[in-house]
């Protein structure tokens, strides 16, 4: 019943970031397809309305997330990776992988930190993969971000990643860090 009065209130008030905001709370059907309008008519307003866009996220075309993932704004970036968390589920292995690329090359620790929470949604051996690139090639907050999402899966892969790690990393906290991890996981299984 929200979009009717939010309507209302547009066509009163105008487009306003609060009624982009009301209008993703609403989630009805209408309310997305007025949300993804203002998207390609007013510029100054993308990052609100990606934002409300996110309980949407799978079901945006994947081109628009793919656009996201390739802004150089950080809030934008890190909005794309909301959005494609609700995508994930849809996805291959390599498309995911190739939606990330450029999140994941990103010079600042928040868009990297937010691709490992996508990334950790996934237990494949190939995503994992990459998350142990993160660990041994990352920034410190970023690798021991990484080592932490491989223990949070907790799978036969991500042990196995863990375990090949311990060989890979330099002496150190993160060589230590990851042999805690990995002794945990295996304590629990």
């Amino acid at each position: 019943k929200g979009w009717p009065v939010l309507k209302l209130l547009i066509k009163k008030a105008g487009v306003q970031p609060e009624l982009i905001r009301a209008a993703g709370l609403c989630h009805q059907a209408e309310a997305k397809n007025w949300l993804l309008k203002v998207l390609k008519e007013q510029e100054q307003l993308k990052l609100q309305v990606l934002q409300a866009l996110a309980c949407w996220g799978g079901e945006l075309p994947i081109t628009l997330i793919r656009n996201v993932l390739n802004e150089k704004s950080q809030p934008l970036l890190i909005t794309g990776l909301e959005l494609l968390k609700f995508k994930i589920h849809q996805l291959s292995d390599e498309l995911l992988l190739d939606l990330v690329q450029k999140p994941l090359r990103d010079f600042r620790d928040p868009v990297v930190l937010s691709t490992i929470r996508v990334l950790q949604r996934r237990n494949s051996a190939v995503v994992n993969s990459k998350i142990a690139e993160i660990a041994k090639n990352g920034s410190e907050t970023t690798a021991r971000a990484a080592l932490l999402a491989l223990s949070c899966i907790a799978t036969s892969h991500s042990l196995a990643t863990l375990s090949n790690l311990l060989n890979e990393l330099p002496q150190g906290s993160l060589r230590e860090m990851a042999q805690k991890q990995l002794e945990l996981q295996l304590r629990y299984k």
